[in-house]
């Protein structure tokens, strides 16, 4: 999907740490740059770069604070002045996050108009400064400038992109699309996405799903000597099947747990960024997956088969009655509760 028409456009030239004092403002609208930022768009990818989340403070009072997020808002929908305040604002962030061993950068931040008027998209570009070769001649004689310019197409710039309209559940998610992501350097790594745009990453919904999956069977499997545990585990994939979520995340999770169950919860691939990452959970995934149920019998028995024991200790047999459900093994604990217990 290209861009809509360019409606707004911001440049600031920044350097690292810098926070004021910009050199650039709001830039003139032409057909060439419209164009160019289209060529840069179709060029870059990000339609189909990381989709990320505004971290949110306090998402369950309803808030939706973010920095960034206000400064987007103000950038596509206020008026001229509150948009060239938001920019700048914009700018010094970038400077804020950028490493001091990179070179100064140029900053863009472009409005455009989406299919619907009610919706924009807002897109935040960097263009590093380097060094590039100018051959003026004359005659038989010829000079070689060095100038420092930024360059378009150079694959340390980095983008992101938000659309949607100014309600209170637009521009929350978005894409991200920096070159140096898979840096080793975790500092380098972190500066676009999080340090700048103070976002997390999304994850797949089947990836997420998995990892989940994966995280509720070691914590069963590690809590073996603790049935009270086991439940805690239990209990949260009965509230998860039933979860009406559009999002969730293994930190959320996590901490509705009680220490040990959360220290089990957390596997080895479940790392900062996993645990934080958002994502849309596949229940019939994560129900073939976990392969668990829990059954209530005509008789007011219920029966709960946890991970492992179904096809195994827990068989289902068709009969003219109906299915029949067959379970064996060796009473190891027994609890005895009341209505109020």
């Amino acid at each position: 999907m290209p861009l809509g028409r360019l409606e707004r456009a911001y440049a600031y030239e920044v350097a690292p740490r810098q926070e004021a004092g910009f050199v650039g403002g709001p830039a003139h609208l032409s057909d060439r740059l419209s164009a160019t930022l289209d060529t840069t768009y179709a060029q870059s990818g990000l339609e189909r770069a990381t989709a990320v989340d505004f971290v949110i403070a306090n998402p369950e009072s309803g808030s939706r604070e973010n920095p960034v997020r206000s400064a987007l808002l103000a950038t596509a929908f206020g008026t001229a002045e509150a948009a060239s305040e938001a920019a700048v604002g914009l700018a010094a962030r970038f400077g804020w996050a950028t490493d001091l061993r990179s070179k100064p950068s140029l900053f863009i931040a472009t409005v455009h108009a989406g299919a619907n008027s009610n919706r924009k998209q807002v897109v935040l570009w960097t263009f590093p400064q380097q060094e590039v070769f100018r051959l003026r001649t004359d005659g038989a004689d010829a000079t070689i400038d060095v100038l420092e310019v930024f360059i378009r197409d150079s694959p340390l710039r980095k983008a992101a992109m938000f659309t949607g309209g100014a309600g209170p559940s637009d521009f929350l998610t978005g894409r991200a699309l920096d070159a140096q992501s898979g840096s080793t350097d975790r500092s380098v790594a972190d500066l676009w996405i999080v340090k700048f745009l103070d976002s997390r990453l999304q994850m797949s919904s089947d990836e997420g799903t998995r990892l989940l999956a994966q995280s509720l069977r070691h914590a069963h499997d590690k809590l073996e000597a603790n049935p009270d545990a086991q439940a805690e585990v239990q209990a949260a994939i009965i509230r998860l099947r039933n979860t009406k979520a559009r999002r969730v995340t293994l930190a959320q999770i996590a901490a509705q747990f009680s220490r040990p169950v959360a220290a089990a919860f957390r596997t080895q691939q479940v790392n900062t960024e996993a645990l934080t990452a958002a994502f849309e959970l596949n229940k019939v995934l994560f129900d073939a997956l976990v392969e668990y149920r829990i059954y209530k019998l005509g008789n007011g028995v219920w029966v709960s088969a946890p991970f492992g024991t179904l096809g195994r200790d827990v068989t289902e047999e068709q009969t003219a009655d109906g299915k029949r459900l067959i379970a064996t093994g060796i009473v190891e604990t027994e609890r005895v509760r009341s209505k109020h217990g």
